[in-house]
């Protein structure tokens, strides 16, 4: 397991303007297991569920998103993107669960063999029969982080 330097933006768009963009740096953990690589932080203030763990999970074609925590406020949730696919599960918030459809436009993986690169996501989500939006993720990784 090595520390690692993590730059994410995350945007939300509906209709064609972008809504809200978010943008925050913070340290975090990259290691391999079994083949795959996964990618954890802590999410802070900025992103609204401070203290939520986030592992990002990169396998082959796949990348998992998994927010858990005590400390999120009961905003808990499993997102898995493959280009062109349909995910569906339960969004847990403190009001209830939600159902929770993404649909997958595009995903970019750019790790290099340290670590270091950039992985991209865009994807729409729908949430029950509330909102749909489109949305994207951006998480620049410094592998080798200046002590």
């Amino acid at each position: 397991m090595k520390d690692i330097v993590l730059k994410i933006t995350g945007r939300q768009y509906i209709g064609t303007n972008e809504e809200d963009s978010v943008e925050f740096v913070t340290d975090g953990k990259y290691f391999e297991s079994d083949g795959k690589v996964y990618i954890e932080y802590t999410e802070s203030e900025l992103s609204g569920i401070p203290g939520c763990i986030t592992t990002v999970k990169l396998d082959g074609d796949t990348i998992s998103l998994n927010r858990l925590g005590s400390d999120s406020g009961g905003y808990d949730s499993v997102m898995e993107f493959r280009t062109g696919d349909r995910f569906q599960n339960q969004y847990d918030t403190p009001y209830g669960p939600l159902n929770m459809e993404v649909v997958t436009k595009k995903i970019v993986n750019d790790l290099d063999e340290n670590g270091s690169g950039v992985i991209e996501i865009e994807y729409g989500v729908c949430i029950g029969s509330f909102a749909e939006t489109v949305n994207g993720i951006r998480i620049e990784i410094d592998a080798e982080p200046q002590k």
